[in-house]
């Protein structure tokens, strides 16, 4: 795919799109990798670019020009380059989603948005972003606050 389609997903900056695919009327397909090849093990530090496996992780992200997305993450991951190092591999990681996170930085902002921003229900933004209520409750709780907040007097 051209980086024109990365652009178009919001995700030139870290990834490329390798593909794209109409599932349905209303959903597509999008199969995304990130453009470094390698990566500093966590365990170590030693960068490495050795590919053992790229197995594909589904994650949940924002709906675009009123069409759902399915998008598909090929990870790499790879081997320790370091021969004393007890993590033999490791996978890519990124600021576009946390570690073991199956949802995107992007759609979480958002979700944590629309219920600080709103009056409904933590499980009405939840169905209509297409999440689990825990995720879009984690979302709003741990959201960055701003303004100043009450405090309670002490008595005496």
């Amino acid at each position: 795919m051209s980086d024109a389609t990365s652009v178009l997903f919001g995700l030139e900056d870290e990834f490329s799109v390798l593909d794209v695919q109409r599932v349905d009327t209303a959903t597509v397909k999008a199969i995304i990798e990130q453009t470094a090849r390698e990566g500093s093990c966590p365990a170590c530090g030693v960068l490495s670019g050795a590919v053992k496996d790229r197995p594909l992780m589904r994650l949940r992200d924002l709906p675009m020009s009123g069409q759902a997305v399915e998008l598909w993450w090929r990870k790499r991951r790879l081997v320790c380059a370091e021969a004393w190092c007890r993590r033999k591999t490791f996978t890519q990681v990124s600021a576009a989603v946390l570690p073991r996170a199956r949802v995107t930085e992007r759609l979480r902002h958002r979700v944590a948005m629309a219920i600080a921003s709103s009056n409904r229900a933590v499980s009405d933004v939840a169905r209509e972003y297409g999440v689990s209520w825990p995720t879009a409750h984690k979302a709003w709780s741990s959201r960055p606050r701003s303004g100043c907040r009450s405090r309670r007097r002490r008595a005496g």
